[in-house]
């Protein structure tokens, strides 16, 4: 929930992390990946690819220290609130027997990682020590063609300076693994809250070459295969690895920058008449306080004494990529879309006593029509936010399920494993709106889904900002 940044370089993908406050508040953690069984690394195909700068490698007792440690702070201190506490036990078993001596790190990563997947919390997180991290991204080589994933199929968006596959091309199968393959390996491979998938395709989609090197196959070259329907054909092409910073600077060339967060400002306000009345889109893309608390308190009074002023009939709040930060921030705001007093969070909420008391209406709230635009990016304290505008049937949601809803778990300590330096990031507490009749591990459901295809994608149209417009009535004469 309330945050601060640490970048941390996960496998080469720059991933947001937030870490523990010395306030001993709740944090946000931004998506992260971890690897599903085999618990055994990927191999490479033959000897003549290994790399020169091969990590050391450990004893089956250093390996049993760091992970009795891991073990016992996930089943004695996670809270566990999207797993059972049984299978996460009976799985942590099987997987220390795998262990043996000459493991690498990464082997070990791999090992571990399966475990933190079946706590199903996107707060929680096992990273390699900062050295691993640092000898992958040096010498790693990444897939050389930007994709994403639409209606469970992968297309490219950029070719980065390839001739083929071609912008719009339908990927079928990568080193003759099918495309379908592929993507259900990494969804296995991405945590999230209890049963969520749109935040596991939203990480996917934009960090697919750290996961596809990591988790698929980590060869230098790539056999893709592909499908131009709209130039009606089909055909096979050999690509060369290229460095992550060759991957992010060509991305950021073809208007596409890789990774995650994206890129952006904070948050952006406008009013317009045109077509529709007075309406208004208000944009939000953390709730962290990016540029300081009194910065975002003051750019929210504005934004709302302007709807009051223009007497605005209907205001589209943009919550899509808002990861979440501070419930101060997003209660805040929720004080200014309701009409009548209500809590933020549940009673005996820890750190956050003043929200689990009723919170008045602010003088300028908002009582019009609200359409609230999410994707699976909204997390945490974003997800706190929309189960409550959903619980006090405030605004129609359209896009996408939220990545998060009325209950998660964080107030997250950090942990470094002492013979691996290896470090385990694990929530301490559930946090959970003052809601009822909400599904446990799902988001909040769009009243109007809209998912962008392929062709919208690289035509850079906004289908669900697009539909919101549509749903404001016109003004009557």
């Amino acid at each position: 929930m309330r945050a601060i940044v640490r970048l941390a370089i996960v496998f080469g993908a720059a991933i947001l992390l937030f870490a523990c406050m010395s306030s001993g508040r709740a944090e946000d953690l931004e998506p992260r990946a971890a690897p599903a069984p085999p618990a055994t690394p990927p191999a490479l195909r033959d000897g003549t690819d290994a790399r020169p700068d091969q990590p050391p490698a450990y004893s089956r007792a250093d390996l049993l220290e760091d992970f009795d440690r891991f073990a016992d702070i996930l089943l004695t201190r996670n809270p566990l609130e999207f797993a059972d506490k049984a299978e996460v036990t009976q799985f942590t078993r099987q997987q220390r027997e795998v262990l043996r001596d000459g493991m690498s790190e990464l082997d070990f990563y791999r090992i571990l990682t399966p475990i933190v997947v079946k706590v199903r919390c996107g707060h929680t997180g096992i990273f390699l020590s900062p050295a691993e991290e640092t000898r992958l991204r040096s010498s790693q080589r990444y897939f050389p063609v930007l994709v994403r994933i639409a209606a469970g199929r992968l297309f490219v968006i950029s070719p980065l300076g390839s001739e083929e596959p071609q912008s719009g091309s339908e990927i079928s199968a990568i080193n003759g693994r099918p495309s379908a393959e592929i993507i259900a390996r990494m969804y296995d491979n991405i945590t999230a809250d209890g049963a969520n998938v749109t935040r596991k395709t939203y990480v996917a989609s934009r960090v697919f070459n750290d996961l596809y090197s990591l988790f698929i196959d980590d060869h230098p070259d790539f056999r893709v295969e592909y499908r131009d329907a709209a130039r009606g054909v089909s055909g096979a092409v050999e690509l060369r690895g290229i460095s992550k910073a060759t991957l992010e600077r060509e991305a950021a060339g073809a208007g596409f920058p890789y990774g995650l967060p994206e890129h952006g400002p904070a948050y952006s306000f406008s009013t317009s008449s045109t077509g529709h009345s007075e309406a208004a889109v208000l944009t939000i893309r953390t709730f962290s306080f990016a540029a300081g608390r009194r910065d975002f308190e003051a750019f929210i009074d504005h934004c709302f004494a302007t709807l009051a002023e223009r007497k605005a009939r209907a205001l589209i709040l943009d919550l899509r990529g808002n990861w979440g930060g501070d419930p101060e921030a997003s209660s805040y705001l929720f004080a200014r879309l309701i009409s009548m007093p209500a809590r933020y969070f549940e009673e005996g909420t820890p750190l956050y006593t003043a929200l689990t008391k009723p919170i008045p209406p602010a003088p300028n709230a908002f009582t019009g029509m609200l359409l609230v635009l999410t994707d699976g990016a909204c997390f945490s304290s974003t997800g706190h936010l929309c189960s409550l505008l959903r619980f006090h049937g405030r605004g129609l949601f359209v896009g996408e399920e939220t990545g998060g809803s009325w209950t998660t778990t964080d107030a997250s300590q950090d942990y470094r494993l002492p013979r691996t330096g290896m470090r385990l990031h694990s929530s301490n507490a559930a946090f959970r709106t003052a809601v009822t009749g909400l599904p446990v591990g799902r988001g909040i459901m769009p009243d109007r889904e809209a998912a962008a295809e392929i062709g919208d994608l690289l035509a850079r149209r906004d289908l669900a900002m697009e539909l919101a417009m549509r749903m404001i009535p016109a003004e009557e004469d």
